[in-house]
């Protein structure tokens, strides 16, 4: 398949993570027993911090809204269903899918692995994870991700940053007429206009521009 000729007029977007700082949860239980007792005077250990990367942090803002998903300006059905895993990914759930264990991995050290079966939620949670279920699904008939492009799209932590860049600046999807292609060598590509796009005086668009290789990261472009 033949993609539509861009107009290159900018250069890639730079690759900002967010990195803030939080603790794990203090441990709910304590040894039957001490050996040694500690000095009255001497106060507990503090827990040791953990970085909360941009991932986590788009969860914990959306609980905060109330699950606003307007105000959170998911755009994409991957960046949906790696959002909606984050709550299970907390508490140590350990996915059959790799492509969320790379990207939760990647996400400043908080994921700990160490349960098989899915744990159970809050109410909130609950509601909250039903509701990105419901716009995922949503967001796949408007832009339906190949599943192999998705899967590579998904262990990215680095897309997910742009994702996420490009979504700030707009209150509707961005994306308008994306379009799919695979190349001989395996790489899966996909570019959109913008959706609010005025064409030049060649009539030409500027868009948005994802292409995933098989065996490297993907590369993004927004250009025009």
């Amino acid at each position: 398949m033949t993609l539509p000729r861009l107009l290159f007029l900018c250069a890639p977007l730079p690759l900002v993570a967010c990195i803030g700082a939080g603790s794990p949860p203090s441990p709910s239980t304590t040894p039957p027993e001490a050996t040694t007792s500690a000095p009255p005077e001497t106060a507990p250990a503090e827990p040791v911090a953990v970085a909360k990367g941009p991932v986590r942090q788009t969860w914990e803002a959306l609980v905060a809204s109330g699950c606003d998903l307007k105000a959170a300006r998911i755009f994409t059905s991957v960046e949906a269903r790696v959002v909606r895993n984050v709550p299970f990914a907390l508490k140590g759930y350990r996915f059959k899918d790799v492509n969320l264990r790379l990207i939760f991995e990647a996400d400043g050290g908080w994921y700990t692995p160490q349960v098989d079966e899915p744990p159970a939620l809050s109410p909130q949670e609950t509601a909250c994870v039903d509701r990105l279920k419901t716009l995922e699904a949503e967001l796949y008939k408007a832009m339906p991700f190949p599943e192999e492009m998705a899967a590579r799209m998904t262990r990215d932590h680095a897309l997910f940053v742009v994702l996420r860049m490009w979504s700030q600046s707009h209150e509707t999807s961005p994306y308008g007429d994306p379009k799919f292609a695979h190349d001989e060598d395996g790489t899966w590509r996909m570019w959109s206009t913008y959706a609010d796009c005025t064409p030049s005086e060649d009539g030409e668009c500027g868009g948005y521009s994802i292409q995933c290789p098989s065996e490297t990261p993907c590369e993004s472009l927004a250009a025009g």
